[in-house]
């Protein structure tokens, strides 16, 4: 499993690269299992 640091950074490349590729972001995402972190995950996309 990815660390929620390993996450976030893959979350940021993926934004980055492909703004419109929704399903990109999701899939790496749910890779995290804890709902905490999952919350923010998504609130970070919504930063950027």
């Amino acid at each position: 499993m990815l660390s929620f640091e390993e996450i976030l950074k893959k979350e940021i490349v993926y934004k980055i690269d492909d703004i419109e590729n929704v399903n990109i972001q999701k899939s790496i995402v749910y890779k995290s299992t804890n709902k905490e972190e999952l919350m923010q995950v998504e609130v970070h996309h919504y930063l950027l």
